[in-house]
């Protein structure tokens, strides 16, 4: 950062004490000047933040349905208490690391799965870490694997966590973790975000706690804890394996048995290649009969377009299936866009009879209607459609989800989980809020963007925030292919 030595200098002069030596002097000139540099870059953050945060506000007061949405006036009351807050948490802001915490927080005060920070790839947070990783096992955090040599010979894999400082686990990571990068009420973000237990923003506003006390049901035992650095690309991985892949499968279809086949549709949101993989699988599935048993593995899919999620039950149950069950799921459904100009403008992109909705949004805002309504009349198709719910692939259908499944992977269980040869297997799913169909803007510093919903269901079968708890749980680390085959053979 540049600093005008001149000037600076003068203003220095009148505390010179003229009998300091010149080592003395140069040391502390050196001090007063590091001090400057520090308060202006502290400075400028904090002004980075508020710009940011005024960003947001303004984006979502001009274009997210919630700021108009009579039916939740919370939306609109989150946004003042969340900006009050955020004037307190100005005052921790020095540095980048601070800066996104904070920013994380007053988006994460909303509890809205589809209002989301994204970042730019060429920063990342300061952490660090106690090396010690759980993961989020029946309501208990199980220690699963340690990062440093000085726990080695404590043998405290396989325990749980009891308390950090003295603070009951749960609520310490609620406070220290939950209230930044999740929602206590979703099952899902624990299971998630628990590899990040011991892990803290390298920040002077967060303590780095000094011990845990630890059980292996019998007895319990305290652990002192050891700080260092880490990647935050470190801390991720463990979250992926934690919750299902350290990286995404790909499309795929083979038999695992006699009369079993298994099928792994790892996304719903596509690239040109990805969808042709696709088009490949549902012509294999096309040609299978009588099968035993099916298997739908969805781990690591986090959505993406529905229309993909329908096809696939489609293919699996039929057509006369899924259009009836929708019906019944949408009979009383519709949608309202938010009808900002910009709005409108992204919705007639996508093409199509998109078109026709964005110009009737466009009539509407002109007559100073803030939400217009788009009615699927799915209550018509629902008298006029029949099926036979004994039409399937197989005559029991696994279906694998993991904390990832969000958003179109919802919307493809919600169809499946109607017919009577669905079973669910896995972890709890994520969940979703009434708002969706997202776009995203950089903010004013160019560091972080932010994604918005542009409409709000009405009348949705899954509440907000509803997840969907697997029929029956998967017991093991979802990650290992091998032993969670072998296991839906053995129980199914």
């Amino acid at each position: 950062m540049h600093i005008e030595l001149a000037k600076w200098h003068k203003i220095d002069n009148s505390i010179i004490n003229p009998n300091l030596s010149m080592k003395k002097l140069l040391f502390s000139l050196l001090i007063t000047l590091s001090s400057t540099c520090f308060a202006q870059q502290t400075d400028e953050w904090k002004r980075i933040y508020t710009q940011d945060i005024n960003d947001i506000c303004t984006l979502l007061k001009e274009h997210h349905p919630g700021y108009v949405d009579k039916l939740n006036p919370e939306f609109r009351a989150t946004i003042d208490q969340a900006f009050k807050q955020a004037l307190v948490d100005k005052k921790q802001v020095t540095n980048y690391t601070s800066y996104r915490r904070y920013l994380q927080r007053f988006v994460n005060s909303f509890e809205d799965k589809h209002l989301l920070l994204f970042f730019k790839k060429d920063y990342q947070p300061s952490i660090v870490t106690a090396g010690i990783y759980p993961k989020y096992v029946n309501g208990k955090f199980i220690i699963d694997s340690v990062g440093t040599s000085q726990y080695s010979d404590l043998q405290i894999i396989g325990k749980s966590i009891l308390e950090v400082d003295e603070v009951p686990v749960d609520s310490f990571f609620i406070e220290q973790h939950l209230e930044y990068t999740g929602n206590k009420n979703i099952v899902a973000d624990w299971y998630y975000n628990a590899p990040r237990l011991l892990t803290c923003y390298k920040i002077d506003s967060v303590e780095t706690p000094g011990f845990i006390k630890i059980t292996d049901g019998n007895t319990s035992e305290t652990i002192e804890l050891t700080w260092s650095d880490v990647d935050e690309t470190e801390v991720s991985a463990l979250q992926r394996k934690y919750s299902s892949y350290i990286e995404k499968n790909d499309f795929s279809i083979r038999q695992i048995a006699e009369g079993s086949v298994w099928v792994n549709i790892p996304t719903f949101d596509m690239t040109n290649k990805q969808e042709q993989k696709f088009s490949s699988l549902m012509d294999s599935i096309a040609i299978l009969k009588d099968l035993e048993l099916l298997v739908v593995d969805l781990r690591g899919n986090d959505g993406g377009n529905s229309s993909y999620g329908n096809k696939l039950a489609t293919a699996i149950y039929g057509k006369e299936f899924v259009t009836y069950t929708k019906s019944i799921i949408n009979q009383d459904r519709y949608v309202e866009y938010r009808t900002s100009e910009k709005n409108a403008q992204i919705i007639s992109e996508y093409g199509g009879f998109f078109k026709q909705i964005a110009d009737s949004m466009n009539e509407a805002r002109n007559k100073g209607i803030e939400l217009y309504k788009y009615d699927f009349n799915y209550s018509t198709i629902a008298q006029e459609c029949s099926y036979n719910d004994s039409q399937s692939l197989a005559k029991k259908v696994v279906v694998i989800t993991d904390v990832l499944c969000f958003s179109a992977c919802l919307d493809f269980m919600d169809i499946m989980r109607m017919h009577p040869s669905f079973i669910h297997v896995g972890l709890p799913t994520g969940a979703d809020s009434q708002y969706i169909e997202n776009r995203g803007e950089w903010l004013s510093s160019g560091f972080t963007g932010l994604s918005f919903s542009m409409k709000v269901y009405r009348n949705s079968i899954r509440k907000p925030n509803e997840a969907y708890l697997p029929t029956v749980p998967y017991p093991y680390e979802m990650s290992n292919t091998v032993r969670l085959e072998k296991w839906i053979l053995e129980n199914f």
